[in-house]
């Protein structure tokens, strides 16, 4: 896990307190992780196995976001917003994740200006960031243009 980009650009020492604050948690194949419109509470990073990102649309079919596997992580927005989780996530097998939640990430920014400020090590710790808003961004403009597509074709004139 020391080698997740989630780490780049720490030394050692500050990646093994960083984990330290990481709860490990396993799931089994199927088992969901959360639900899309849960309250987010905590990013993960997946030690070992598989998880599925998906949203459910209204008329209940769903659509795959990312297959994820071992350094990956997902759930990042509930560290800056506390709002609803986007995607439901599943394990596709038996999935070791490691979380880290919202009041335990707070706690370690303010912990860790080993050798830099807590506002260095929050940006090198979420410097992924701008990468999972324009995937977010780009799924949603795709199910807009998809959307008007949709409409424009059954348009009355």
């Amino acid at each position: 896990m020391k080698g997740s980009p989630l780490f780049h650009g720490l030394a050692p020492e500050e990646v093994d307190l960083a984990l330290s604050y990481f709860q490990r948690r396993l799931y089994p194949q199927g088992k969901p992780i959360f639900y899309q419109g849960d309250l987010g509470q905590a990013l993960y990073l997946v030690a070992s196995g598989k998880v599925r990102l998906f949203r459910t649309h209204l008329g209940g079919q769903e659509r795959t976001l990312a297959l994820l596997g071992p350094g990956e992580l997902f759930g990042e927005m509930s560290l800056l917003d506390e709002g609803e989780r986007s995607a439901s996530a599943v394990a596709v097998e038996d999935t070791e994740l490691l979380a880290l939640f919202r009041e335990d990430y707070l706690a370690l920014i303010r912990r860790l200006p080993l050798r830099r400020s807590p506002r260095a090590v929050a940006a090198a710790l979420l410097a992924h960031l701008p990468l999972a808003v324009s995937t977010s961004f780009l799924y949603v403009l795709t199910s807009v243009l998809t959307w008007l597509g949709s409409a424009k074709s059954t348009q009355v004139y």
